[in-house]
């Protein structure tokens, strides 16, 4: 991580009525939360559009946070990602993706750094668009515990007892993001990545 240039949380998902509020779309759920709750805080602007890149961004005055929200699909998440990049100049490794993962079950959470998608259409798409896989993910677990192919539950919505666990992970996720917003991950990492 470069501390002397901006961070970017990019949150991933589907756009369209239909894909809100579905577990593929936690990504995006978890950013617009973030920048519910922090926008005071940071100092951050009203969201802007960028229409050839398709995300929406907000800044502090400083440009040394950028909250970001993918408006492609999520197969298509490398363009918005790498657009965003360019525009601020931002370092590949102070990129932070949030997403859905269903590798992890739901009301748990990883950040990560440099790993392969794991089959993820989304992370994919941003490998192949940015050349590296070196950069930071927020992965929010979406599988319950019954056992199913991700593609069964993915697009379905969230429901009321599911949504109080993700309520629950934001407490501690939230706490993450502050700490990697001011360039320490391995903090970050640390209260994301614990158990309890």
């Amino acid at each position: 991580m470069d501390n002397n240039k901006t961070i970017l949380i990019l949150g991933i998902g589907n756009p369209g009525a239909e894909y809100k509020n579905t577990f593929h779309n936690l990504g995006k759920i978890f950013v617009e939360k973030i920048y519910n709750d922090l926008r005071k805080e940071w100092g951050l602007a009203t969201w802007k559009r960028e229409g050839v890149g398709k995300f929406l961004f907000s800044t502090d005055a400083d440009k040394k946070i950028i909250l970001a929200l993918s408006e492609s699909f999520m197969n298509e998440s490398g363009m918005p990602a790498k657009n965003i990049l360019k525009k601020f100049n931002v370092p590949v490794e102070n990129l932070l993706i949030v997403q859905d993962d269903s590798d992890l079950q739901i009301g748990y959470a990883q950040i990560t750094f440099g790993k392969n998608s794991a089959g993820h259409k989304g992370i994919d798409s941003i490998i192949n668009k940015l050349n590296t896989k070196y950069f930071w993910r927020l992965r929010l677990g979406s599988r319950a515990q019954e056992s199913r192919k991700a593609s069964d539950f993915v697009l379905k919505k969230i429901s009321i007892a599911q949504q109080k666990n993700f309520d629950e992970l934001y407490e501690k996720v939230i706490k993450g993001i502050k700490e990697f917003a001011f360039y320490n991950p391995d903090k970050a990492t640390n209260i994301v990545n614990s158990k309890s």
